[in-house]
């Protein structure tokens, strides 16, 4: 049920930067950029030329509110891809530029979904069971909003308490706590994450770097942005804490989370394919790599694994969750130690 509903979701978001696009392809009969539209649309398949009319028909349907929420949420999925495009590796970001102009917007496009989706997945972990039925009962056109208000409410309790925790160990004054705090949202965040940079950066100094974090990369890390820095260092850790603490499941799920990921060069190399053909032979490399992963440490029957392999991908990825992902997340959390009771 819960990859469902995310499945929509993310497919609904990465849709809205297409829908807006299409429209104003549709409508500005005069923009420059005309032509290279109607190149773009010569290249599609008859069957995503009609995806994008409906597309088109849906934006005209559609209130001016909900036209502003809908460019509101595209402007959030190109700043996405501004932050892809900046941290991808000096060697891709070249092979990337090497692509004609219309190729790179696609491929890009595809290297957001791949971010998104790994990003989503994260988001479902950490979302409780009835806000899942929430969004399963909603309308679809209601369900962005529900997860990005959940989003919402979570980044202000978690920022508000590391504004706490952080400015102890900093030392801050706490007018200087309390001024962080009344900040808007956005602004609060870029400061939490500027200040979580300042105190790896104090601990690195004083304790040394993590087991297992090389200079190298602590060297690379240290000219990123707070944003890309935080995010880098949160993976690192995550992957630390699942090959010390995960057991044989947190392995298990580690390996399927490695494999579910699109390869960056993967989508490189298939830019020569139309859109539809490069989206579906990603799809059929992920599949490889996670049926690899299910044969390797057996965690469904032959039988099991070939059924998988006959399904489409959104029927492949719901069967995966409900089938193996979710039994080993319940069982690596009836594993996991206990922790004591929290005493002030």
């Amino acid at each position: 049920m819960g990859t469902r509903i995310l499945s929509t979701v993310i497919a609904a978001g990465i849709a809205f930067v297409a829908l807006v696009a299409s429209a104003h392809a549709f409508q500005d009969e005069k923009s420059p950029t005309l032509d290279s539209a109607r190149a773009r649309w010569e290249r599609l398949s008859p069957e995503e030329q009609a995806r994008l009319q409906k597309n088109y028909e849906r934006y005209r349907a559609l209130s001016e509110e909900e036209r502003r929420n809908l460019a509101d949420r595209a402007r959030v999925l190109r700043d996405e891809r501004d932050r892809v495009h900046d941290e991808l590796p000096p060697r891709t970001r070249e092979r990337l530029q090497q692509l004609d102009p219309d190729t790179r917007r696609e491929v890009m496009r595809d290297l957001v979904e791949g971010e998104v989706r790994e990003r989503g997945a994260r988001i479902r972990e950490k979302m409780p069971e009835a806000l899942v039925q929430r969004l399963e009962q909603a309308r679809p056109e209601d369900r962005a909003r529900f997860l990005a208000e959940f989003q919402r409410r979570a980044r202000e309790r978690v920022t508000l308490a590391a504004i706490d925790k952080i400015g102890r160990k900093l030392d801050l004054p706490r007018e200087e706590t309390e001024r962080l705090k009344a900040l808007p949202g956005d602004q609060r965040l870029a400061e939490v994450l500027e200040l979580k940079k300042r105190l790896s950066e104090r601990d690195a100094q004083q304790f040394g770097l993590p087991e297992g974090l090389t200079q190298a990369q602590w060297d690379e890390w240290q000219t990123l942005p707070p944003a890309q820095f935080f995010d880098r260092m949160q993976r690192w850790r995550r992957e630390r804490e699942t090959e010390r603490n995960g057991g044989v499941e947190g392995q298990a799920l580690h390996e399927l989370g490695q494999a579910m990921r699109p390869r960056q060069d993967e989508v490189l190399d298939l830019a020569h394919l139309s859109p539809g053909e490069r989206r579906l032979t990603i799809f059929q490399l992920r599949r490889e790599r996670i049926i690899a992963v299910l044969r390797a440490r057996h965690l469904l029957t032959d039988d099991k694994i070939n059924e998988l392999a006959r399904l489409s991908e959104g029927a492949f990825v719901r069967s995966l969750r409900e089938l193996v992902v979710r039994p080993l997340q319940q069982a690596r959390a009836a594993a996991a130690p206990q922790a004591p009771p929290h005493r002030d």
